[in-house]
């Protein structure tokens, strides 16, 4: 019975290895996916950048 056991084991290592290396691939996407910002740029201007003084002196 224990030599069954051993060798389903042994058949079943180079399943787990790759069910382990796909899941440490999963894992480093969700890593870098949850690295980047989590908003969406949709081409619309930033008002800050544009929103300048247009004089060099302000008024008083």
């Amino acid at each position: 019975m224990r030599r069954r056991a051993n060798a389903a084991s042994r058949r079943l290592t180079p399943a787990i290895e790759a069910s382990m290396a796909a899941a440490a691939q999963t894992l480093g996407a969700m890593r870098d996916r949850a690295a980047q910002p989590p908003t969406v740029h949709l081409g619309m201007p930033d008002f800050r950048r544009d929103a300048g003084r247009t004089s060099a002196e302000p008024e008083r």
